[in-house]
């Protein structure tokens, strides 16, 4: 357990500290020194995976493993490694040794759901990510949202379940855009207009600015037949890019949706002219 949480403290350390080139230096000199130390062979492989360099990992981890064959966290590096080098059958035979001995590793259970996801094995992965949601201590929004993907590449009757897993994160982690704009878009999937509009109008109190949520809950409206009220917030759009400082309104994104906005007011609806309108 001691070598597999350096490995981990060593993955986050060479993501974002250095150029690799000098960090794979380094530990060459150490290994050269120490070349019996499993954990350096582990933290250059790393390093190498991080490079991109799979024969040099790969050469690392077998090293490794001649010095350490029962330690586990060869078996979960390898297997990232491998992953990250779409080498997806060879990936899931390392997380399944490495999850045989233990079962409840939540980084285990992440990394065998990714790869069950990249081999078009949606439920298997659905399952994998699940009982990772369960065991973390502390799940990253991307987690659910993984998970949340994984279980609409099922089949459609697994798109409720999907919200629940999105509604699970909100609740641990707050009203976060990152997981309320899917579980939003799922709504509209299934026609849950309500549900959508509920879900508008608490994402949109996470955010200073109206005009982009208020088009967004016209387009629910118009999907749910209701075109009065659909214009009504379409125009409410309008009204607050017209307030905005102009440089602000003469970006390319608001004024795109100001156009997108202007098109919506003057389209007739369906069934209607537009001698009716006038």
């Amino acid at each position: 357990m001691i070598a597999l949480a350096a490995w981990l403290l060593t993955l986050a350390i060479a993501s974002g500290h250095g150029d690799l080139h000098d960090q794979i230096n380094r530990i060459t000199s150490q290994i050269r020194q120490f070349p019996q130390d499993v954990d350096l062979y582990l933290r250059r492989a790393r390093l190498n995976h991080l490079h991109q360099d799979w024969a040099a990992a790969s050469a690392d981890f077998d090293r490794a493993e001649a010095l350490a064959p029962t330690l586990d966290a060869i078996h979960l590096g390898r297997g990232q490694m491998l992953l990250a080098a779409a080498r997806f059958e060879d990936a899931k035979s390392e997380l399944d040794k490495f999850l045989t001995k233990l079962p409840l590793h939540v980084d285990g259970l992440i990394t065998r759901a990714r790869i069950e996801a990249r081999r078009g094995r949606p439920r298997e992965a659905a399952g994998d990510f699940l009982r990772a949601i369960e065991l973390a201590p502390h799940p990253e929004p991307e987690l659910y949202l993984e998970c949340a993907q994984t279980l609409t590449a099922i089949d459609a009757e697994q798109t409720g379940k999907a919200i629940s897993v999105l509604d699970q994160g909100i609740a641990k982690l707050g009203n976060l855009p990152s997981l309320g704009v899917p579980a939003l878009d799922l709504e509209i999937r299934l026609k849950r207009f309500d549900a959508a509009l509920a879900r508008i109008q608490r994402l949109s109190t996470t955010s200073t600015r109206q005009e982009s949520w208020l088009a967004r809950r016209g387009d629910v409206l118009m999907q749910a037949g209701r075109v009065e009220e659909a214009r009504e917030s379409y125009s409410a759009a309008a009204d607050a890019i017209a307030k905005l400082p102009p440089h602000v309104r003469t970006r390319q994104v608001t004024a795109d949706l100001a156009a997108s906005l202007q098109r919506k007011l003057t389209t007739p609806s369906p069934g209607q002219t537009l001698s009716d309108r006038n």
